[in-house]
């Protein structure tokens, strides 16, 4: 069984990946909070859920933004 290499868009930045992945393991391999950030997924936005269903493929594009709060 061979692994496909593959690269993934991060926050603007390409990333080569060995093997496929969750989205969730791939927020914890970056040691990502989950808390308080939005991600978008190629154009949508995902739920905290879907972090956990959605398994990234080459050419993904993926932003991850904080959410701040102020007044």
């Amino acid at each position: 069984m061979t692994n496909t290499i593959f690269i993934l868009k991060l926050n603007g930045l390409n990333y080569l990946v060995q093997q496929a992945i969750l989205l969730s393991d791939l927020l914890e391999f970056l040691d990502i909070d989950t808390n308080g950030i939005a991600i978008e997924y190629n154009r949508l936005i995902l739920t905290e859920k879907q972090y956990y269903q959605t398994l990234l493929k080459s050419n993904d594009q993926i932003e991850i933004v904080s959410i701040v709060g102020g007044g």
